[in-house]
Formats: C-alpha cells, sequence, structure tokens
C-alpha cells in the first residue's frame, strides 16, 4: 500500500465534519444517554475486572518503559511519636508498547493533520496539544464493552507480525453470539498480553490487518482497546508505520487503548458465558497530552 492508497482509505472512512467543523470528541459523540443507561443497566452481579497493566519499572528493552520513581520522605526518617507522612514521586512515558493509555487525536498525523483537519503545528513543545488533546474525556466514559477473544477462538495466541482480518473478527462475534452496536468498546485480543507477562514477548507484535479499517467504521465503534497496539510490528507497510492508528485516529477520530491486559477479561467472560459488559473508562485529567494513563474497568 503506496501513500496515495493510505490517503484514498483515509478519505472513505473519515468522519471529518461529522459532528461539526470544531467537533474535538470524534467517536466520543456515539456514546450518548442511551448507551450509557444500556451499559449501566448490564451492570446487575457487581463484579469488576481491571483492564490495565499495573504501572512499575520494566525490562529495559521495553520501549515506552520510561519509569521513575523515587521516595520524598520514607518511614525510616519519621519520629517515633505522633503523627507523620511518607510520600513519593514518580513519572512515566504516556506511550509505546508497555503502558495501558489513551491515545488523544493529537497523537497521530498523517500529512501533518489529524482529525477534523487539525495542523501538527497545534502540539508544540512549549505548550503540548493546544488542540486535539483528551479534554473531551475529562468526564470520563461509560459504555457497553464487546470482547474479541481471537486466541480462544484459533486455540492459540496471535503469532507477533500476524494481522487479524475483518473476516476473523466478524466469525468471533458470530461464535460468542455478540452483535456490535454504534458505541460500543471494542476490546480485541490477540494473547499479546500473557506472552508480554510471562516475559515471552518480542520485539514483534500482533494486530489488525488493514481490512479491519472500514469493517470498523462501519460498526461506529467509539473505542478501541487492545492487549498490544493495535498494528502489526514489524510494519506491514513502507509507507504507513501505523495504519490502525493513523485510521482510526486521523480520519475516524476514534479513541485507542494501547497495551490493555484482556487475559483475565477472558477468563470472566468464558466462565460467565458472556462477551458483553458495562465498561468504564477514566483518563487522568491531563491538559494539552497527547495521552493519559487509563484503568478501564469491565463491570458484570
Amino acid at each position: 500500500m503506496d501513500s496515495a492508497a493510505v490517503t484514498a482509505l483515509l478519505d472513505d472512512v473519515s468522519n471529518w465534519g461529522r459532528w461539526g467543523e470544531d467537533d474535538r470528541a470524534g467517536t466520543l459523540n456515539l456514546i450518548g444517554a442511551p448507551q450509557r443507561a444500556a451499559a449501566l443497566s448490564m451492570a446487575t452481579g457487581g463484579q469488576l475486572v481491571s483492564l490495565a497493566r499495573p504501572v512499575g519499572p520494566r525490562r529495559a528493552s521495553d520501549y515506552g518503559s520510561e519509569f521513575v520513581h523515587f521516595m520524598t520522605s520514607s518511614g525510616l526518617e519519621l519520629p517515633a511519636e505522633g503523627a507523620a507522612t511518607v510520600g513519593d514521586w514518580m513519572a512515566m512515558g504516556l506511550h509505546g508498547r508497555v503502558n495501558t493509555h489513551l491515545d488523544a487525536h493529537s497523537h497521530i498525523f498523517w500529512n501533518g493533520r489529524t482529525y477534523n483537519d487539525l495542523p501538527a503545528a497545534d502540539v508544540s513543545a512549549s505548550r503540548g496539544a493546544g488542540k486535539g488533546g483528551l479534554e473531551p474525556w475529562f468526564d470520563g466514559a461509560i459504555t457497553r464493552g464487546v470482547l474479541i477473544d481471537i486466541p480462544r477462538a484459533r486455540g492459540a495466541a496471535v503469532a507477533p507480525g500476524e494481522g487479524v482480518t475483518a473476516a476473523e473478527l466478524s466469525a468471533c462475534l458470530t461464535a460468542q453470539g455478540v452483535r456490535l452496536e454504534p458505541g460500543d468498546a471494542l476490546a480485541v485480543r490477540t494473547g499479546y498480553d500473557q506472552a508480554y507477562a510471562s516475559g515471552a514477548a518480542t520485539a514483534g507484535a500482533p494486530g489488525l490487518d488493514i481490512s479491519c479499517v472500514r469493517w470498523l467504521r462501519g460498526k461506529d465503534v467509539a473505542v478501541l482497546l487492545s492487549d498490544a497496539t493495535h498494528d502489526v510490528a514489524p510494519p506491514q507497510y513502507e509507507s504507513c508505520e501505523y495504519p490502525i492508528h493513523t485510521a482510526c485516529i486521523v480520519a475516524m477520530g476514534m479513541w485507542l487503548v494501547d497495551n490493555a491486559d484482556l487475559a483475565r477479561l477472558s477468563e470472566v467472560c468464558e466462565q460467565r458465558g458472556q462477551y458483553a459488559f458495562c465498561l468504564v473508562l477514566v483518563p487522568t485529567k491531563l491538559k494539552h497530552a497527547t495521552g493519559a494513563p487509563v484503568n478501564p474497568i469491565a463491570v458484570f
């Protein structure tokens, strides 16, 4: 796929102007009061499942593993009597292949533009993302979540460097007895989460095939989650290293959660025979940021 073909695909699935020329929420517009109410009605059992990886020091070879944590005070310094406090300080990378995070529209550009024709110049080293940041998420989101569990359908994890096709997504939904609805949050599990947790993950990673782009647009998915980073690594196309990120974020205004932990969700869904659930997503309220840590919670 050359650059011209990528541009044509982006034009074909574009949501630019769909919710107005000044829209910054993108596919969050698909989650309204009816979607929130329907999702909350599913949370009848009270079981909670986190879809985030724990934050902490990682292997030095991990891209996006930047993490600094030190104590501003310690228990060894406290007086023997009376009230006292202990504190700490930390910093972490907001992107990469390690921490579970939400990508803002200002994270990805194609030909110098991102969702709804915002220019890359809106993001500066001094001011951050002047536009296209996480501000539309400051109240969080509640919607129906749907898991597509590829390893359970295949009987094996998706191999690094391999893409999951749109046909396979459809077949897995049918087998699980679930139908996607506009405004859903779709979690696609490839099995990379377990490989990463066990230390078996390689430099390559599984992801979605380019055939999924039009499929996602046709389903009106609001949020896409992956246990990897959505795009196949090594890249499938020289002209566009991140075709899924580019098509979803730049063209559709979709919101992506990278590096989710979907292994326990997979177990719970199988035990319950239920692959749809209430999903609560609340990122840290970082102003003018291109991404933020997020701990998605599935509620059954």
